[in-house]
């Protein structure tokens, strides 16, 4: 894990979504003082709890440690995906649908 890459991203997306870090500390169920370190690269959470960071703030664990490869893209797209309502589901695919009709007939 890239520490300082990991850090620094994990402030900046918990404090885009507003989010403190006491409420953080609380959601992942761990001491407050355990959170700040992970800010601070005194300490690396688990597997377990990074995965529980980035399902709380919307994010794939590869945008959490600073992977900006294709795949990491295509991780963080799914997880916004994710967290969408399932009723709302239908419009993702019907947009899909549209891109991959457009990029197909300006092909052409």
């Amino acid at each position: 894990m890239v520490i300082s890459m990991f850090n620094q991203n994990l402030r900046k997306i918990r404090e885009d979504k507003r989010i403190s870090q006491i409420e953080m500390a609380k959601i992942l169920g761990i001491p407050v003082t355990t959170y700040r370190n992970y800010e601070n690269t005194s300490r690396q959470p688990d597997f377990e709890v990074l995965v529980k960071m980035a399902t709380t703030l919307g994010v794939s664990v590869d945008k959490l440690l600073g992977n900006t490869s294709d795949e990491g893209c295509y991780s963080d797209l799914f997880c916004r995906i994710r967290s969408l309502p399932k009723s709302k589901l239908h419009h993702v695919n019907e947009f899909i649908e549209f891109l991959i009709f457009k990029e197909n007939n300006c092909e052409k």
